[in-house]
């Protein structure tokens, strides 16, 4: 058998891609979603309508507020993310929403932005704050 015909050379390409897991991943890269959850990461249980269960991680605290990072439940938003955040100064205690990848959104308590990857330090402008890798936060 000769391996000259182009789909060989596609063929063997991807078995050695695969071979050596090079291959390309799809999805966000939230680092901080890859732990396991802990009693710490729980989240109230009406936001279980947006959020993938068990996906909830607690990613930092500031001024008695708590951050929170979960996947978006089913296939509506792409790569996306969720942000949870509770604390005495929220709105009933807790607010949530999801959104696509490097997205902003505002709060009456300040404007959060995420990215899937890290956020460089000289990305983050005057007054916001870092919460976690993936989040950084400015206060209102």
């Amino acid at each position: 058998m000769v391996w000259s015909k182009p789909w060989c050379i596609g063929v063997l390409t991807t078995v050695a891609l695969l071979a050596t897991g090079c291959t390309a991943t799809t999805g966000p890269a939230y680092t901080e979603l890859d732990r396991p959850q802990t009693n710490a990461d729980l989240f109230r249980e009406d936001y279980s309508k947006i959020s993938e269960s068990g996906s909830v991680r607690l990613v930092g605290e500031l001024d008695g507020r708590s951050f929170y990072l979960a996947l978006p439940k089913g296939d509506e938003i792409k790569d996306g993310i969720c942000i949870l955040v509770s604390g005495a100064d929220v709105p009933d205690g807790a607010v949530g929403g999801c959104s696509g990848p490097n997205s902003a959104s505002g709060y009456p308590f300040g404007k959060l932005k995420h990215a899937p990857s890290r956020i460089p330090d000289s990305a983050i402008q005057d007054g916001w704050v870092r919460i976690s890798d993936n989040l950084i936060f400015l206060p209102s």
